[in-house]
């Protein structure tokens, strides 16, 4: 969906690559400067989405699966891989 380390270089593409990070972290978007603001910054807002959050950017974006940094978070979706410090969960269609 988006990745902060891959910028696109088209300036059309860097427009729905903001939108997308944007989407991640919630409401009010990314607002940073720099690498460890920035990283932090998306951090913070991706943990701030909920369950009722992965479906809809699902259906935006054609996702069928999730990621989150913690594996212990009771997501009430299908369990398909879990790690020490992340899990894989497969959304609804």
């Amino acid at each position: 969906m988006a990745n902060f380390k891959c910028v696109p270089l088209i300036e059309s593409d860097e427009l729905e690559w903001k939108r997308r990070l944007d989407d991640l972290t919630g409401p009010g978007g990314v607002h940073c400067s720099g690498w460890p603001d920035c990283a932090n910054h998306l951090a913070e807002g991706y943990d701030r989405l909920g369950e009722h959050d992965f479906p809809r950017l699902a259906r935006k974006y054609g996702a069928q699966y999730v990621i989150t940094a913690k594996p212990g978070s009771g997501l009430a979706f299908p369990l398909v891989f879990r790690r020490r410090d992340f899990a894989l969960y497969r959304l609804p269609p």
